[in-house]
């Protein structure tokens, strides 16, 4: 049997499916570990640096989801794995589920509510089930969340690897999350049941020659797809007023709050989807014409190729001398601004 490692065993969903696509294309036999690594090199790592290490990385993830199944000292090939939910996932079942959560990924990262609802919810019971980290990863943020009876911020990288480090917290396999976390955060965003506010700003800098502000990314479990319309204004209106106080873009009055600010930050404390932040602002809106104000930015939307001004354009209200910049991660993918029909949205104003 294959030992689990305390530290992650990571590799990245589109690779899984190409891992998964190498064993399905492997007919019915027993196979030794090393026929299995030599097939994962020639067939994967052609190129790649130190490529025996790579595929016998694929070898022992293989073994670890579930792919393969050890007898007498050589593997075969599992053509169906089960489930979290006793449900049994055949090999065409899985790649069609990778399939769709990659190449729905490649158009929006984040995760969405499509993704959770079926095909992704299929490969994170799969992957809680069969993957001792990424279960401990969910099972940090699901208890964070039930302590604050549904309320809590989410967790930043630093604080999980805390709480998994503490005694009583500790599986029977003493794993650690001293590493991974943030490939781990992604399976969840591919399965649509994990996401993070990309816009968390932690504290502010002391030193007066610091010219930035780089923020963290605070991870939270989604929990629900549409929450009541007169709980969503409570808290998009509070969030508003909080966020119009700390930040102010330097074009606009300090009455505007970037909406991509305020969609981490609202759907963050009510645990909802991107998209269900976008549907219910735009149908308070079109309610509320009068007291609900959106503005374009000041140049042409489709310079900015979806990519918010929020990465540049902002600052404390008390330290007008900084720029905070959104993490290297959210500003190599990009954070969506609010479309109504063939525009792009980037402030609100709300008014009294």
């Amino acid at each position: 049997m294959v030992r689990i490692r305390r530290t992650p065993l990571l590799v990245s969903l589109p690779r899984i499916r190409d891992v998964l696509r190498v064993l399905i294309d492997l007919e019915d036999d027993l196979y030794s570990q090393d026929d299995l690594i030599q097939e994962f090199q020639v067939r994967l790592c052609e190129g790649v640096k130190h490529p025996r290490q790579r595929a016998s990385e694929f070898f022992r993830f293989s073994a670890l989801i579930g792919f393969l199944t050890q007898r007498h000292g050589y593997f075969e090939i599992n053509r169906s794995i089960q489930s979290e939910s006793g449900e049994m996932l055949s090999q065409p079942v899985i790649i069609e589920c990778l399939n769709f959560v990659v190449d729905s990924y490649q158009k929006r990262w984040y995760a969405t509510r499509e993704r959770s609802q079926d095909k992704g919810r299929k490969l994170h019971g799969l992957f809680c089930h069969r993957h001792p980290h990424y279960r401990m990863m969910y099972d940090i943020l699901t208890n964070h969340l039930r302590q604050g009876n549904g309320r809590s911020p989410g967790l930043t990288n630093s604080e999980i690897q805390e709480i998994a480090n503490k005694p009583w917290f500790q599986t029977g396999e003493n794993l650690k999350l001293s590493r991974g976390i943030e490939i781990l955060g992604d399976w969840g965003e591919y399965f649509g049941v994990l996401t993070t506010n990309r816009l968390f700003a932690k504290s502010y800098p002391t030193s007066n020659e610091a010219k930035h502000l780089y923020l963290d990314d605070r991870y939270y479990v989604i929990t629900g797809h549409r929450v009541a319309i007169e709980e969503f204004q409570d808290i998009l209106e509070k969030m508003y007023h909080e966020l119009k106080m700390k930040f102010s873009p330097f074009f606009l009055r300090s009455d505007f709050v970037d909406i991509t600010l305020l969609r981490e930050y609202v759907c963050e404390e009510l645990k909802i989807h991107r998209e269900t932040f976008d549907d219910q602002l735009v149908q308070l809106w079109s309610d509320n014409l009068l007291r609900y104000e959106l503005v374009r930015p000041p140049w042409r939307s489709d310079d900015l190729k979806s990519i918010t001004s929020v990465f540049q354009l902002r600052s404390p209200s008390d330290r007008p001398g900084f720029i905070l910049k959104a993490s290297r991660k959210a500003r190599r993918k990009g954070l969506p601004s609010l479309r109504i029909g063939n525009y792009d949205y980037f402030y609100i104003r709300i008014s009294e």
